[in-house]
């Protein structure tokens, strides 16, 4: 498998129309949050799996249709197999859960939305372009991992570091500004993984990390240099931490987050309301029932309601 470029510019996605169909204005799944009680089958599956990508990884999804909400689950789950095959996901939600990443997506064609990138301003914040999911699943995954691991360098969770990668690896600069090339960077005895990944040494970082998740084979038989670094780096501080783990996230984790993004406690605007907005409790006590009743696990995506 070779690596694509992942964040080149995707000049079809957009006129064929990858835009987020039936949002509500919050920019969640299709329904409204602030009356479960009224959504269809197939809202309710969308919200469902925002709940059990919560549940299981921490991370919170916004602006997604259902089907990119598994995908998001699906990523997160790989990253856990490479953090550790054994409870990996445990790990994940000691280290990265317990942050509540937001993947936020944006639509292709808005000023500054042109690409998938990572906040270091609100730092818990990845923002995924739609045109990612034009393609197949593998490349979304490789675009979500990879804007992960610009997350996990800034934040250095498991040690990594766009300085220390480039240390590991021998690569050379002309010129830092805050742990990155800015002119003439040379990344060492092996080749980067991609050409993007040759631009400097954080995208270096984050385009090895999406290989060294998506296909450790092949990282560690081409980039062995790359691969022991992620490979020592999560090794030590397991050791160190002693195997930390945390168990799943809590309904009441869910809602509170969800009832926070879309602003049901705002009440009506100019005297009108398309619903009766109940109060939080209430909202809550709703979301319960129709949500975590006899649901306890992802339900599998062939099925229907």
């Amino acid at each position: 498998m070779n690596a694509p470029e992942i964040n080149r510019f995707n000049t079809v996605a957009w006129v064929e129309g990858r835009v987020v169909s039936g949002v509500d204005p919050s920019g969640l799944c299709p329904g409204n949050f602030c009356d479960p009680l009224n959504l269809t089958s197939d809202e309710l599956r969308c919200w469902q799996e925002t709940y059990f990508l919560f549940k299981e990884t921490g991370v919170v999804a916004i602006g997604f249709e259902r089907g990119k909400v598994e995908l998001i689950h699906d990523a997160m789950q790989d990253v856990a197999n490479a953090i550790s095959p054994t409870n990996g996901v445990g790990h994940f939600r000691h280290y990265l859960g317990r942050r509540h990443i937001r993947f936020e997506q944006i639509l292709w064609g808005l000023v500054g939305a042109e690409k998938s990138y990572f906040n270091p301003v609100a730092d818990n914040y990845l923002y995924i372009n739609d045109d990612t999911f034009f393609f197949d699943d593998l490349w979304a995954k490789q675009i979500i991992v990879h804007e992960l691991g610009h997350l996990m360098a800034h934040h250095e969770i498991f040690g990594f570091s766009d300085l220390g990668f480039a240390d590991y690896v021998g690569a050379t600069c002309n010129a830092w500004l805050f742990g990155k090339c800015v002119s003439n960077y040379h990344s060492g005895d092996e080749d980067p993984v991609s050409n993007y990944g040759g631009s400097n040494n954080a995208e270096d970082l984050a385009e090895s990390w999406n290989i060294y998740v998506l296909d450790n084979e092949r990282l560690s038989a081409e980039y062995p240099i790359r691969n022991s670094y992620f490979q020592s780096s999560i090794e030590t501080t397991l050791t160190r931490d002693g195997f930390p783990s945390q168990g799943e996230f809590s309904f009441a984790d869910w809602f509170g987050i969800y009832h926070s993004i879309n602003g049901c406690n705002i009440g009506c605007s100019l005297g009108t309301c398309a619903i009766s907005i109940p109060d939080k409790e209430q909202l809550r006590l709703q979301w319960e029932s129709v949500l975590t009743a006899g649901v306890s696990s992802r339900l599998p995506s062939h099925l229907t309601c």
